[in-house]
């Protein structure tokens, strides 16, 4: 699962969105937001999942130096709980 860090969502006037880079796609992705509060907590604190296949079905921006981004709503995201994401480790172990 390739692991993408995102340091601050985008703010739309409503609807949040992450950019993801066409390079960081991959078939599984792990999207983490780290944006931090005022009062030092993680807005998005659990981490989240989407497919390669999903990611590429919105829109693109380019960015600075050329760099193609996705834009994904946050809300399309599916967050990934720590207790789920033990069981989905313990079922790829076989010690489930």
């Amino acid at each position: 699962m390739s692991y993408v860090p995102i340091k601050f969502p985008i703010w739309n006037g409503g609807e949040r969105y992450v950019g993801i880079a066409d390079f960081r796609v991959q078939t599984h992705n792990k999207i983490e937001i780290l944006y931090v509060r005022k009062d030092g907590e993680r807005s998005y604190p659990n981490p989240y999942y989407m497919s390669g296949a999903d990611i590429v079905k919105h829109d693109i921006k380019v960015v600075k130096g050329g760099v193609k981004v996705y834009l994904v709503p946050i809300k399309e995201l599916e967050e990934i709980l720590p207790n789920e994401t033990i069981r989905q480790e313990s079922e790829a172990s076989g010690t489930v």
